[in-house]
């Protein structure tokens, strides 16, 4: 074999290899799966667990559904209900939103739509077999998925822990 054969030979396995490692990589991340909200705590240490908080998210292929509701000690309750649509890369998670309900009695809210459509997005950190980003659409929301569990924290606000329903 010529060394200019040799070469294009040699070039012709790299751009395959890279390809492949960038379709094993792409095809490999993923959050898909629903998950339940097993407690959230507060920054004074209070943990709410089910029935006073009750949470399901799910990630589709490329849809998020997400509800959540929580009691007050009096017994009046805020809840939210989203709709939206995401990808998630190695290197970016984008998500638009579909629309959004908030009932907030806490608050003396009461029942908000936001069909907005608002869309973002925040950089991935791959990091031990875990992903982790910041929902874009919310503000200072991180998540961390690793393995079966999903962690969302609000910095000064709460924790919430959520496992994969199987």
């Amino acid at each position: 074999m010529k060394t200019k054969d040799l070469l294009r030979f040699v070039y012709f396995l790299f751009f395959i290899v890279v390809c492949a490692a960038q379709s094993i990589a792409e095809e490999g991340i993923s959050i898909a799966g629903t998950y339940k909200l097993e407690s959230r705590q507060l920054p004074d240490g209070t943990v709410l667990t089910p029935p006073r908080i009750e949470g399901l998210i799910d990630f589709s292929k490329e849809y998020v559904n997400f509800n959540l509701m929580w009691k007050d000690k009096g017994g009046k309750v805020r809840s939210i209900s989203y709709v939206g649509v995401y990808r998630l890369t190695p290197s970016e998670y984008f998500e638009k939103s579909i629309y959004e309900m908030v009932n907030d009695e806490i608050h003396g809210g009461g029942v908000k739509y936001d069909f907005s459509q608002k869309s973002g997005i925040s950089p991935v950190i791959l990091f031990e077999g875990n992903i982790e980003f910041r929902f874009p659409l919310t503000e200072d929301l991180d998540a961390s998925f690793s393995g079966d569990k999903f962690t969302a924290m609000r910095p000064r606000k709460y924790i919430d822990n959520w496992i994969k329903v199987q």
